[in-house]
């Protein structure tokens, strides 16, 4: 009684590893920095960031700010850091105002007043440029309050 035994042989192949939320925003945040948003950039990142605006029920570019925050973060990020980050201008960061307004909405980020905190020192205004329309440019700081976040290593299986 001799059993035959059928050999296969496969190819191996390049096996894509699944998508986390955490391995999504690494990349957005690599591919983004000092990008200028520019749509080469948003073409390298479109799979993580279509991803992450579905996880969370936000827009794409609510994603990509999001993931600089959660770089930045995780306490104090204020719109000089996503100006940094990106490579644009302040006054070009205050477009995506709106969209900063959204993901509070959406809780994933919160406004803190500057004011209210032990280390705000007033004596750290040193010329007009650090004061925007008469308030200290610290009151546009945002925390970010991260979400359930316990599945970010792990495979989406929703």
């Amino acid at each position: 009684m001799s059993k035959e035994i059928e050999v296969k042989v496969v190819k191996r192949t390049k096996v894509e590893q699944p998508m986390t939320l955490l391995k999504a925003i690494e990349r957005v945040v690599e591919v983004s920095k000092d990008s200028k948003l520019k749509a080469e950039a948003k073409a390298m990142m479109a799979d993580e960031v279509r991803y992450l605006a579905e996880r969370f029920g936000i827009s794409e570019l609510q994603a990509i700010l999001f993931c600089i925050c959660m770089e930045k973060g995780p306490r104090r990020v204020d719109y000089d850091d996503l100006a940094s980050h990106l490579d644009l201008s302040k006054i070009r960061i205050l477009r995506y105002a709106s969209d900063i307004d959204a993901l509070v909405h959406r809780r994933l980020l919160r406004y803190r007043d500057a004011k209210e905190e032990d280390d705000f020192d007033e004596d750290k205004i040193e010329d007009e440029s650090d004061v925007f329309s008469g308030m200290d440019i610290d009151d546009l700081d945002m925390d970010v309050d991260l979400p359930d976040l316990g599945d970010l290593g792990q495979d989406n299986e929703e």
